[in-house]
């Protein structure tokens, strides 16, 4: 089995915790139109729109804590699926 560029033991092959990278991508996109929801939510409770607020505050958590899955690499997902969903 290789080794890592340490030398430490650590496997290089592909592993089924390693995600390519258009799901990283896609994950930063996310968090960043999170991030930025949260900013107009708050600029929204500011001038007193606050159904607006708390819609762009829900939207914001869901962005943030959407979970991704990732692309399948020979046969095996990139992110272990939960059994039975």
């Amino acid at each position: 089995m290789p080794t890592g560029p340490t030398g430490l033991g650590a496997p290089t092959g592909p592993t089924a915790d390693q995600v390519d990278q258009p799901t990283r991508d896609l994950v930063r996109l996310l968090r960043r139109f999170g991030w930025r929801a949260f900013a107009l939510a708050f600029v929204a409770g500011l001038t007193g729109l606050t159904t607006v607020a708390m819609v762009l505050a829900l939207v914001g958590f869901a962005l943030i804590l959407a979970p991704v899955r990732g692309v399948r690499r020979g046969g095996v997902p990139a992110v272990p699926e939960r059994p039975g969903w």
